[in-house]
């Protein structure tokens, strides 16, 4: 077996191809010039490196949904028998609620590989496609909920909080956030990701928390709004999928209806 392809950057735990970057780098110029306290790192670029995990919006790109909603993968054998059971339970739960199948790869030419990578916990979003692509399970990774929100990049999902329409839901604490982690609170272009008509979903399991990526631990960088009672949701979940991610991931693959 051939090692995955390097990806060109890291956008939190999202591992970046060619096209991603240029499409973010697109964004964080356009949303730094109107947020000037907002710079994307050192220079104000994407990140090459990941020096920490991190935590719905659906990839509007045709070539990323896995055919028939079939996934084939190979799990590495730098791996207990504990972490290969959980990884594939954290693969029913998907299979269990949407009609996504994993399977074993046999001869299948595009097919994901649970590894481990100097990322930590990344994946790209969706199928990458031509070969082999990594999803890394890193040290205090290998949890069911981290597992199953790794898969949701997998499956083709990008974080419930890059959503074009966030601002309406949640607001961003810029002066929270740790100095040179502003990218990861990007935005993305409404034709670069598609929601398929599902409302924004707190309770996803792809949210972040409302601490990630703060300076302090009591310092909010994501507040969510108030709901019609005065309560702000809780956010960042990594238990279960949510309605929404379930939801959502039928419309994307277009299960059938349950009968």
């Amino acid at each position: 077996m051939f090692l995955p392809l390097l990806p060109a950057a890291f956008w939190g735990d999202i591992a970046l191809d060619e096209e991603d970057l240029r499409i973010l780098s697109s964004q964080e110029l356009q949303q730094g010039a109107a947020n000037p306290k907002s710079q994307t790192g050192k220079g104000g670029k994407i990140r090459k490196v990941v020096k920490r995990r991190i935590p719905r919006a659906a990839t509007s790109r045709a070539e990323r949904i896995w055919p028939g909603g079939v996934i084939p993968y190979v799990i590495g054998g730098n791996f207990t028998g504990s972490q290969r059971a959980m990884f594939k339970q954290a693969m029913r739960h998907w299979e269990k609620q949407t009609c996504v199948t994993f399977i074993e790869k046999t001869d299948e030419e595009s097919y994901i590989v649970f590894t481990y990578r100097p990322c930590g916990c990344c994946s790209y979003v969706g199928r990458r496609g031509n070969g082999p692509q990594a999803i890394s399970i890193g040290k205090n990774c290998d949890k069911f909920g981290i597992v199953v929100h790794e898969l949701g990049h997998v499956i083709g999902f990008w974080h419930e909080h890059t959503r074009p329409d966030r601002d309406d839901h949640v607001t961003i604490i810029r002066d929270n956030i740790q100095p040179g982690q502003e990218y990861n609170f990007l935005k993305m272009e409404p034709g670069e990701v598609n929601s398929l008509g599902e409302p924004y979903d707190f309770d996803s399991i792809m949210h972040y928390a409302r601490n990630t990526f703060s300076r302090g631990m009591f310092l909010d960088t994501i507040l969510p709004s108030r709901d019609e009672n005065g309560v702000r949701p809780a956010i960042g979940q990594r238990t279960r999928l949510s309605k929404g991610d379930i939801a959502q991931a039928r419309k994307l693959y277009r299960c059938p209806d349950c009968p």
